[in-house]
């Protein structure tokens, strides 16, 4: 009885093969690199609402202190425009072509002049070396006349240096644009 097969069950297999037709295999989905859309959510968080400032109100009897500025050394120079001065006060400051040279012997003491300003009080002399670093700066007044001598140890063989001098007044405020010149030594 085991092996034998009845109609009932012959025609129930078939039934069974025949309700169950091939299908087409079902896609599988493969990772891409095309990002699926995103809907964003339509919930929002509210902003907290700001803390309002309040003025700090000083009591009526405060009052500003004048602190004052510290007072300057002789040795420094302050370099603050007291108001630009008019273009007949500085037209005659400048190098003195007459007596001035641009080059001087290597171990003599190289002595720089220029024409007086008219109001000037002070000059400001200072001495640069090739690479901009200050290696003299000095004030002297009018008295000392308008020329000005470096030490000549102070120079190199065949080198190139800058000098400069400002005129400046009473309270040691520049009174026109620097005179630049330079100064060789061979």
């Amino acid at each position: 009885m085991r092996n034998r097969l009845t109609l009932g069950s012959l025609a129930g297999l078939l039934l069974i093969a025949s309700c169950s037709a091939l299908q087409p295999p079902t896609p599988t989905p493969f990772p891409t690199n095309t990002p699926v859309p995103v809907t964003p959510s339509a919930t929002f968080t509210p902003l907290p609402t700001p803390t309002p400032i309040t003025p700090i109100v000083l009591p009526p009897t405060w009052t500003p202190i004048f602190v004052p500025s510290p007072t300057l050394t002789p040795e420094f120079v302050s370099l603050e425009r007291s108001g630009r001065p008019t273009l007949a006060a500085c037209a005659n400051f400048g190098e003195d072509l007459n007596q001035n040279s641009f080059i001087f012997q290597f171990g003599t003491q190289p002595r720089v002049y220029w024409t007086p300003m008219s109001g000037a009080v002070l000059y400001q002399i200072t001495l640069y070396d090739p690479e901009l670093e200050i290696l003299v700066r000095d004030v002297i007044d009018i008295e000392s006349g308008q020329n000005y001598a470096f030490d000549a140890d102070l120079f190199e063989l065949d080198q190139i240096y800058r000098w400069e001098v400002v005129p400046l007044n009473g309270d040691r405020f520049q009174l026109c644009e620097p005179l630049i010149v330079l100064l060789r030594v061979l």
